[in-house]
């Protein structure tokens, strides 16, 4: 943890700030930075949010103070990460104090796989498929999805090389990742892929979901004023 040297000037500001939020009924006003990759400011948000659930309204001074505080001092030199992520700064009303808590963002993956061997109604354009594939091991079809934005690729990759994916076939797995795992494409998103296995006559799906976590770091900074 860093004890943040501040000025006197600084601490003027920051005393005139906590009296403001003590105006609000505050005993704690917590204000939050986010940061790109590498610890760069992304942006800073302009209200501050009192432990009474009352939004506070920064002004100028009390801004320019804070990102003095981070452009000017090596507060950020903790964060290494390849990830975003984002600083807590809390004012202690009452204890005149000012910590920066930090946060870091971690994504995992979980796996699922599920298989089809029936098919219905489409079993004759299954048969098809798997009847262009004999002599092959498998077909392999990616997908991916993240951002509300999902799609399933164009073309099937065989051990000949690619061709083009049946558009019943692409439907379908649409339909299977639609009925399986709903919001496939939400947020974090997910990937994987649709084995075509023509000697079995199955397709086996690869199912990766992301999941984001909030990590945190501590308090990375301090002050008394």
């Amino acid at each position: 943890m860093k004890t943040l040297n501040l000025t006197e000037e600084q601490r003027k500001t920051l005393k005139l700030f906590a009296y403001y939020c003590g105006s609000y009924g505050a005993k704690e006003a917590t204000l939050r930075c986010y940061l790109v990759e590498n610890g760069a400011v992304d942006w800073i948000d302009s209200n501050w949010y009192s432990d009474t659930m009352t939004i506070i309204e920064g002004y100028d001074k009390i801004n320019l103070l804070i990102e003095d505080i981070l452009e000017n001092s090596d507060l950020l030199d903790y964060y290494e990460y390849d990830n975003p992520g984002s600083l807590e700064i809390e004012l202690d009303v009452l204890e005149k104090k000012l910590s920066f808590t930090g946060w870091h963002t971690e994504w995992e993956t979980s796996n699922r796989s599920l298989t089809w061997e029936n098919f219905h109604d489409a079993q004759p354009e299954f048969d098809s498929l798997f009847e262009s594939l004999s002599g092959q091991m498998n077909g392999v079809l990616y997908f991916e999805g993240s951002g509300d934005s999902g799609w399933v690729e164009d073309e099937i990759i065989t051990d000949n090389g690619k061709m083009n994916c049946p558009e019943f076939f692409k439907d379908w797995c649409y339909d299977m990742l639609g009925n399986n795992f709903g919001g496939w494409e939400i947020n974090e998103g997910s990937q994987g892929e649709f084995n075509i296995l023509p000697n079995e006559k199955m397709v086996e799906l690869n199912f990766n979901q992301n999941f984001e976590d909030n990590v945190s770091d501590g308090v990375v900074g301090y002050a008394e004023f």
